[in-house]
This record gives C-alpha cells, sequence and structure tokens, in this order.
C-alpha cells in the first residue's frame, strides 16, 4: 500500500507520462536504496516454542555478511594456529 502510494505520488509530480518514467524509475531505485541501507529485514522464527520458554532477540550491531566474515576469519587463525603447533 505504501508503495503504490509513493509510486503515484512520485509519478504525479515529476509530470506527464512522456518523460515521468525516467525520473520515476531513478526515484524509486533511490528509495529501495535508502530502505536496503535504514530499513531493517524482518524475522522470521521456525523453532517450536513451549509454554514457559523465554526468547532472547537482540539486534546486533554488525551485519549479517560482516559477522561470517569475522568467524571465518577465527576458523583460519585456529586452523593456522593448529598447525603451527602441531609442527612445534
Amino acid at each position: 500500500m505504501f508503495r503504490r502510494l509513493l509510486v503515484w505520488a512520485v509519478r504525479s509530480y515529476i509530470g506527464g507520462p512522456a518523460r515521468s518514467w525516467v525520473f520515476t524509475s531513478a526515484a524509486l531505485l533511490a528509495v529501495r536504496l535508502v530502505r536496503s541501507v535504514t530499513g531493517r529485514r524482518e524475522l522470521i522464527d521456525l523453532s517450536s516454542v513451549k509454554p514457559g520458554d523465554t526468547l532472547t532477540i537482540e539486534h546486533l550491531p554488525i551485519s549479517h555478511r560482516r559477522q561470517i566474515r569475522d568467524i571465518r576469519r577465527s576458523k583460519r587463525q585456529e586452523r593456522k594456529a593448529a598447525r603451527q603447533t602441531a609442527k612445534a
């Protein structure tokens, strides 16, 4: 609904239909870019929850991609350390 309203507002603001598609596409691309950078993705939890269970949801200041990179880097360092101790 919000997206349709936004598209309508941008199109009516830009002008006629002959030239507005270029500006509309650029404006909507910018909106999508801003939303992807600033917006939060929705969380879907498929685990089973029983009465009495407690769930803790944390929003981390680090992105998922960065978190995976850090995990891979730490695993590489552990393997390297294990190889060096095996040599010694």
